[in-house]
This record gives structure tokens, sequence and C-alpha cells, in this order.
């Protein structure tokens, strides 16, 4: 018996320890267990926590409506239409190669593009948008573009992309007012035109939905995180009327392809506000189609995006005799209305220094002899308005370039602007290798060469002539309307030029030049009108190119009470190249066109239609 207590002692002994040992190693191993349990669940649980969410919880944008463009009365001239906006999640995609090809037909992509936004940058990027306002065809069908593009999707057996409704731009009168509206690229940015100037104010904010989603993509109902609504784009209501903008369009179109003309441009404006009514380019552009689908050349390419620019606001150009009126304004202005009478001697040629001025080959300029400024407007002398230059002096002449805004930037709202480059009597001259402007360069600019302006500054400097001596600020943009709220842009002056009773003397002598002068085809019945012609030589690297013209005409509707300017200048017409037959027949079908259009009464009842008049004169010489 003792020998049995003695041994079961013995084995007690031995078991004890070890099992001690084995309750020690377990219970450190329940205290590891422990302690990374709760380092997984606090120290990193954010980390975990956005691993979870990265596969679980999905973000979807919520596209912004773009702004609209519309024309003074609410016409649409920049919309929206039902699109889709196509993403993907990248840890869906088998074979971002296969995938890519699939889909490059359907987007209309660049394969290559689709397979690098397909392959993960990593296993937490579960959203890349692969295009945005995508479009389909559907003339047999009224699926939306969504709908018609998952359906395609899941025929084609593309899984882990998606579509949702979205929006895409479009111009419903098509090249109308092109360079104007511009147009916006495939991500729905502005390019040209008011998309681009007024980009901030159309484009609004995309909002976004960040919630949880099944294996499929969907969302799950009560799972939303985060949700942010869009913020819609502000519509723009632009001061151009759509009626006058498509006779403007048109008119300007018809001649030049008649006078094979390079291109041209119409600027119609209201002169006591500074609206733009109407702008016109031709050739134009179909903003809805703005690049061919084909691969170009590169000077194809640039002969495309020429086409896009805005003549009007970028391109200078030497405005030749519809400048005198300017520099007629100037003298008036310093001097007094007695310089009307002031007579000078008008010969075929001028002599400064080395250089001649010659009056333009033409029957009206044929020894013109003595001419007061009514007169040298009437027949456009250039030897006549040269030497009254040369009378008021540099000085005077440049400040009002200056003062009619030819230095400075319109601010019409459009992009793209530029100003005369003309430098200040005070500069360097890097002809003469003296200081200010030779007597020849004096003599040029007061007839209108040796300076460039754009056709929106010389419309914009006739403004203040026709509203009785105020500049006024051109701009395109009426009124910008956001949730239902207009805040109208108000007309602004931006300096006064000319006192009222100098500036309807101008407007006088205007009025001879249509009467009986070289502006005679820009004469519509039973109004009075007034106007300037101007046949400009284009100069290039080399000096005036022979052969090469910009033919013009401003005209102002009625002139005893100007409620529009319309100019025209159309660049390179082949064969004849006069202002009078090129540029005042186009302001003349434009006028006649809105004044019925804006119901104003007619001033001069019984004046005769220069067509009536010229079909007259055709009649009479019939057999």
């Amino acid at each position: 018996m003792a020998r049995q207590q003695t041994a079961a002692q013995q084995h007690l002994s031995i078991i004890k320890p070890r099992a001690t040992w084995v309750f020690a190693f377990v219970a450190g191993l329940y205290l590891m267990l422990a302690g990374r349990l709760v380092y997984l669940q606090a120290a990193r649980h954010t980390y975990f926590q956005k691993e979870a969410d990265a596969h679980r919880v999905n973000t979807n944008i919520l596209p912004a409506r773009r702004g609209l463009i519309l024309d003074r009365d609410g016409g649409t001239l920049a919309g929206n239409v039902p699109a889709a906006s196509v993403y993907a999640d990248p840890q869906e995609v088998a074979d971002p190669a296969a995938t890519s090809a699939l889909l490059a037909s359907l987007l209309h992509d660049d394969p290559a593009r689709l397979q690098r936004l397909l392959t993960p940058r990593s296993a937490h990027v579960h959203y890349v948008s692969l295009k945005r306002h995508l479009t389909v065809p559907s003339a047999a069908t009224e699926t939306l573009p969504a709908a018609a593009i998952m359906s395609a999707l899941k025929q084609a057996g593309i899984a882990g992309v998606y579509a949702v409704p979205d929006t895409s731009r479009s111009y419903p009168d098509g090249t109308l007012a092109a360079q104007v509206l511009g147009f916006t690229d495939r991500d729905g940015m502005g390019v040209e035109g008011l998309e681009r100037s007024q980009e901030s104010l159309l484009h609004g904010s995309d909002g976004k939905i960040v919630a949880e989603t099944d294996r499929d993509g969907r969302f799950l109902p009560g799972t939303t995180r985060h949700q942010s609504e869009p913020e819609n784009g502000a519509d723009i209501i632009t001061t151009l009327d759509e009626r006058l903008q498509h006779v403007a369009d048109s008119e300007l179109s018809k001649a030049v392809i008649a006078h094979h003309a390079d291109h041209g441009i119409v600027v119609v404006m209201d002169p006591h506000t500074g609206e733009i009514l109407a702008l016109s380019q031709a050739p134009t552009y179909n903003p809805n189609i703005p690049r061919p689908a084909k691969h170009l050349s590169r000077a194809a390419a640039l002969e495309v995006a020429s086409r896009w620019r805005d003549g009007a606001v970028s391109d200078l150009y030497e405005p030749g005799s519809t400048l005198k009126t300017i520099t007629a304004s100037a003298v008036l202005q310093e001097q007094g209305l007695g310089m009307m009478n002031t007579e000078v001697y008008c010969s075929p040629t001028l002599q400064i220094g080395n250089r001649v001025i010659h009056e333009a080959a033409d029957e009206l300029t044929n020894n013109l002899g003595s001419q007061n400024l009514r007169g040298i407007l009437r027949v456009s002398s250039n030897v006549g308005m040269a030497q009254f230059g040369l009378r008021l002096g540099e000085d005077k002449l440049y400040a009002y370039q200056q003062k009619f805004g030819f230095l400075d930037l319109p601010g019409s709202g459009l992009p793209g602007e530029t100003k005369s480059p003309l430098s200040s009597p005070d500069s360097p001259n890097r002809f003469t290798g003296g200081v200010g402007w030779s007597k020849i360069q004096l003599a040029n600019i007061a007839f209108g060469q040796g300076i460039s302006v754009t056709p929106l500054q010389l419309a914009t400097a006739y403004c203040a002539v026709a509203n009785g001596g105020n500049l006024m600020r051109p701009h395109i943009v009426r009124a910008v309307r956001r949730n239902g709220v207009e805040t109208p842009t108000q007309p602004e002056t931006v300096r006064r030029v000319l006192d009222p009773p100098v500036a309807a003397a101008v407007r006088s002598m205007l009025g001879t030049v249509v009467q009986s002068g070289t502006g005679r085809p820009a004469q519509i019945a039973d109004f009075t009108v007034g106007g300037k012609t101007g046949s400009a030589q284009v100069s290039g690297r080399h000096g005036y190119e022979n052969g090469h013209f910009v033919a013009s005409f401003v005209g102002l509707y009625p002139l005893s009470h100007p409620r529009l300017v319309i100019l025209c200048a159309v660049y390179e017409p082949q064969g004849i190249h006069w202002g009078a037959a090129v540029a005042a027949p186009v302001v003349h079908n434009i006028a006649r066109t809105a004044l019925l259009q804006m119901q104003i009464t007619p001033d001069a009842p019984g004046t005769v239609d220069w067509d009536e008049h010229t079909a007259v004169r055709r009649t009479a010489r019939k057999p």
C-alpha cells in the first residue's frame, strides 16, 4: 500500500509540471490570439474598414446638366440631348485587351486608351470613366442611350462595364452662328466660342452617390454613405436674334460664293446698347460635327481649325476707306464744325517724300478739284483725307484711334479678342530709325492704311457715331439664368468720344455717301441710310499684295435715328473688289429684312430701293 502511494506521488510529481507547462502554453496561445484580435479590430480597424469598403462600396457620378445657350427670344442655339455615360470596374474585367477591342467600335474610341483605363492600377480601383456624352442612333427605337448601350454590352458578353443616363451637346440649327457658339470636346468641356468663354457658367458641378453594391454592381437600398446632388450649369441668354442671324449667314455665304472670295464677316449691332444682334462668318462649319471622322493631313486639319476661329474678334485687317469716317470725326471734334466747309485740293496723286498717294481708279475720283469733308467722304478721296490727317497731326489722330477703342480689347464676352498693334507717336519708329510716325504713315492712317483693326472694333466705333457719340461696350451675353433667376447684362458706356452735334454732322455726311456717292447700293426703299465703303489692299510680308483686297461696307439704318449698325467685310474677292459692289449689297439685303422684322417705321416714304432703281435703269437699256 505504501509502495502504491509512493508511486502515485512520483507520477503526480511528473504530470503536474507537464500540465502546468501545457496550460501555460495554451494560455499563451489564447493571449496571443486575443492580442491579435485587439490589434486587428482596434489598431488596424481603419485599414480593414477601407479594404472592406473598397470591395463593397462604390461611387457613381451624377452628371450635371450643361447650361443652354439661347437667343434673345429664348430659342435654343445650344442644348442637350439624351446620352449615356459609360464607366467600368477594372476588377471585374477579366481580359482588358479583349474587352477594349470589343468596346472600341461601340464607344468610337481608341482601343489602346480603353485598355489603359481597364487595366487595374491597384486592387482598390473600382471605378474608371470610359466615355461621357455618348449618343446612340435610335431612329427605329425609343430606347434611351444608356439602356441601349447596356443591351449592347450584354449581347457582346462584356462584363464589368456599365452605362448610366447622361446628356450630349447639340446644336439644333447646325451651322447657324457656329463661330459664336463654338463646341465642346468629348468630356463636355468648351473648346471654342461661347462654349469656351462661358465654360465656368455653363459647366456646373457633378454630384455623386457613395453606397454599397452587390456583386453585379447594383446599389443596395439603405446603404448610401454619401450623396451630393448635381448643380446644373447656368443658361446663357445671348444678344443674338436667331432670325436675323439666319439672314446674315445666308446673305454673306451667297456673296462669298458669288465673288469667289476667301471668306467674309458680318457684324450687326444695336448702337445704343452695344448688343451684338448677329455675327456671321463664311465659310462656316457644323459644331455638331466639328471634325471629319477621317484622318486629315496637317494642312487639312489647319484648314478645318481655321473655320472654328471667330474672325470678327480675332482677325486684324486694314479697314481702308471705312476708317475715313473716324478721321473726319476726329477733325470735327478737335477743330470744330466749321471744318466741314474747309476745302483742300484733291489732285490725282499726292507726293510725300519719296512716296506717292494715289486716288482709287474710280469714275467718282476723276478730276475732283477742291473738296470739303463731305465731298471727300462722298467720293472716298485718299488724297483729300490724307491732307486733313496731316493738318490734324499724329498725336490727335492717335488719340482718336484710342478713344474709338481700337487699342483696347472690346470685352465682348467672346474668346480670342485682339486689338490694334498701332504704336504710339512717342515710340521708336523701326522704319525711320527715329521717334514718332513719319508723314507718309500719318497720311496713310488718315485714309485707313497702315493701321489694322478687327471687324467688331470697327462696328463698335461706328456705333458711337450712330448713337450720338458714346462708345458702348459690345457684348454677346444678354443675361445669365440660374435656377430660374435671370441676371441681365447692363449696357456699359466706355466713354464719350464725340459731342452729339459732331456725331450728327458725321451721320449727315455718311448719308451723302449713300445718296450720291460710293455707298448707293446700300439704299433701301422708304428709309434714310448712311454708310461708308472700303476697298483696302491686303498687306503681306513684303508690302501690299497686288490683286488682294478686302471689300467692306458699314451701314447705319435708319440714318435719322439709327437702330442698326451693319458691317460686312469680304476678304480677297476675285474680279470686282469694290466695297460698293461686293459688301454694300450684303448690308442692303440684311437691313431690308431686319427693318421689316423689327417693324421700324419708315422715315423717308417714297425713297426708291437701290435694287428697284437698278432694275429701272436696266429696263430702260433694253430695246
